[in-house]
């Protein structure tokens, strides 16, 4: 007997799953119900970023198909696996992907789950053969791992928005937050789990719309977008909530631990569009995970140490850890003289040779302050200040309190750690575009060189032209 495609099982078992479920609701065994989902939002205002709103004592009121809990635990088994068509599908699963039976059962057992809680919440008597084929697609997707279309929606912080929405390119926008949002059945279920007080309200919404595998790599496309905003201006932009959504099949829902500090916000402007827009395209074509250090597919803290956190690296990526330690400064809720030491940690790894050890101060801030003239400012001022930040660092690391004269008169401490953060976050620009034409030592050498040497300074200026974008 020939065996039927695997596409055409799962269209029959899908099919049989909503004659199941539309079975059991015309039988009442699942009803409909008006329930309360989220609190009503009232007197929103949105300035700056910043959302002042109240909550109503009224609830959100839905009408929703529900099933009772015991009933749906004693028919998942027959509304999910009507036979024979079942077993088929998993002896073709099997059969196609070289699996054991055990090892299908698992892989299918919880999208089904999922498809039938979708089913049971819908109108299922009005879903088309279309919807049924799209279903199909994606399950086949995951089963052959090949990408498919994700629908993102990312709670911000650390960037507020001039107008309603910027689109940047087609697949992404950023948005002011409403009162909708506030009012999600999941935004209303937190408002209630922590109260209204505590409950974080986003400054920014993002919307992604990319093709990708899994939702680790959706979720990595996504803190590459954060990533990139954080070098287009100094920003301590981070997400709070994500929620991924596929097509059809599967929601990926992720409340953030919130362990990142908001100490710098910038506004967007229509004007900034098209730069951030330029800057996005080349820096997706530069940055990769290895750079960035996000690693897909990994447990969750205190589960499981990954074998890469327990052995040395010989493979080390200067601008990665420059881009680790600026990324650090922004998020990290640490006192200033710690987010002083991480960012001079990453003037370290751009400005210094492996084997420098003496006059560490004076050569990065030599080099910077050649680098940095070309973005507009003033050598004499980048070189004061980053010895002084250097200064600082030195006396803070070797576990001694840092006074007044530490600071070399410079009162206003934030300042000089947002001058140091921004001339980091050009340098980084700087660097990440330079790579594919001379590694760290080369263009070390060529600032060396440019101390002394018009030419070489007029090729360094001419190799930054000519190669990066985003630095002035």
């Amino acid at each position: 007997m020939a065996r039927k495609e695997l596409s055409s099982l799962l269209y029959s078992l899908f099919k049989e799953i909503i004659n199941n479920v539309n079975e059991y609701k015309s039988e009442g065994k699942i009803f409909k119900t008006k329930v309360p989902v989220a609190k009503e939002v009232i007197d929103f205002r949105y300035n700056e970023g910043s959302i002042r709103c109240q909550f109503s004592s009224n609830d959100i009121i839905k009408e929703k198909w529900d099933m009772d809990r015991k009933d749906y635990i004693s028919s998942l088994s027959a509304l999910t696996k009507p036979e024979p068509i079942y077993s088929n599908v998993i002896s073709e699963i099997s059969h196609k992907y070289s699996l054991s039976k055990s090892e299908a059962i698992n892989y299918i057992e919880f999208p089904l789950q999922n498809f039938l809680q979708k089913i049971i919440g819908v109108d299922s008597s009005n879903l088309e053969n279309e919807d049924i084929v799209n279903y199909v697609s994606e399950l086949i997707a995951r089963l052959e791992k090949t990408p498919f279309t994700w629908k993102i929606k990312a709670w911000i912080y650390g960037i507020w928005l001039a107008d309603d929405e910027y689109g940047i390119y087609n697949g992404l926008k950023i948005r002011r937050p409403t009162s909708f949002d506030l009012e999600s059945e999941k935004s209303g279920y937190m408002a209630n789990l922590y109260g209204i007080l505590n409950f974080n309200k986003p400054a920014a919404i993002i919307e992604m719309e990319e093709r990708a595998k899994t939702h680790s790599e959706i979720f990595y496309k996504l803190e590459e977008i954060l990533c990139i905003l954080r070098l287009f201006k100094v920003g301590s932009i981070f997400s709070t909530r994500t929620e991924g959504d596929p097509s059809f099949l599967f929601q990926e829902y992720q409340e953030n631990n919130i362990s990142s500090a908001q100490f710098y916000s910038y506004k967007i402007t229509n004007k900034d569009i098209s730069e951030i827009k330029t800057l996005i395209k080349k820096m997706k074509e530069i940055l990769s995970q290895d750079i960035l250090k996000v690693h897909l597919n990994e447990p969750g803290p205190a589960l499981i140490i990954p074998d890469r956190l327990l052995k040395v690296h010989k493979d080390v990526d200067p601008i990665s850890i420059a881009l680790q330690r600026y990324n650090d400064t922004l998020l990290k809720p640490e006192n200033i003289e710690s987010r002083i030491t991480s960012i001079m940690t990453c003037f370290e790894a751009l400005y210094l040779k492996g084997n420098e050890r003496e006059g560490i101060s004076r050569r990065l801030s030599q080099r910077a302050a050649i680098i940095l003239k070309f973005t507009g400012l003033k050598p004499n001022n980048v070189y004061n200040k980053l010895k002084n930040a250097y200064d600082i660092r030195s006396t803070y690391i070797h576990g001694s309190p840092i006074g007044e004269e530490d600071y070399n008169g410079y009162k206003n401490v934030d300042k000089l750690l947002g001058d140091i953060l921004d001339w980091a976050r050009l340098s980084i620009i700087i660097f990440l575009q330079l790579r594919s034409k001379m590694d760290k030592d080369k263009i070390i050498s060529l600032i060396d060189k440019a101390m002394l040497d018009e030419n070489a300074l007029f090729g360094l200026e001419k190799a930054i032209k000519e190669n990066c974008i985003g630095y002035k």
